[in-house]
């Protein structure tokens, strides 16, 4: 008798211990988001189920409804030279990195809305389209209407590098083209 009071103790505490081992499991298995916000991607369960993943691992990215647009812009690095020379002058003359620009949505292109850079990676990716290019982050300027975000939207931006004369500006890429293979 005293011996199965003892199984049966033993036998509680091993299901208690047990348990507790089930819920940190699953604990581990619940992943919680840096922010709030909305997730955009279609059929989420069908893209993540039975997927294998690390931690660190890309999921799936969050919209942030109530912030600014954020976009995310590939340079190619034959554009950089004019990008950084501008910043570096702005800095020269104790004004902010932050280059101004516009940008249009590849769905409404017949509006333009201001933006400014606010970011720009110190290191390149490879683009399959642009070849080497640099990443860069600019945020749609406050105080004007902006249509209803969304994840994926193709914008064109322009950022204000500064002056230039008319014939560079209609020519510039013939230029840099026939100093990078031609001109020795």
């Amino acid at each position: 008798l005293v011996e199965m009071e003892r199984i049966s103790g033993d036998r509680k505490i091993a299901e208690r211990q047990l348990a507790q081992l089930i819920k940190r499991k699953e604990d581990k298995l619940i992943i919680r988001a840096q922010a709030d916000g909305r997730i955009p991607d279609f059929q989420l369960r069908q893209l993540l189920e039975d997927r294998p993943v690390r931690a660190g691992d890309h999921l799936f990215d969050i919209m942030n409804e109530q912030g600014s647009w954020h976009m995310e812009l590939l340079v190619e690095e034959k554009r950089m030279g004019h990008l950084l020379r501008a910043q570096r002058e702005r800095i020269a003359a104790g004004q902010s990195p932050e280059l101004e620009g516009e940008f249009k949505l590849a769905s409404q292109p017949e509006k333009e809305f201001e933006c400014h850079l606010t970011k720009v990676a110190t290191r390149s990716t490879t683009d399959t389209e642009l070849g080497t290019a640099f990443e860069l982050t600019a945020v749609a300027n406050d105080g004007q209407e902006l249509p209803p975000q969304r994840i994926g939207v193709e914008v064109t931006v322009h950022l204000y590098c500064g002056k230039t004369s008319l014939a560079y500006w209609c020519f510039g890429d013939v230029v840099e083209f026939v100093q990078k293979y031609i001109w020795l």
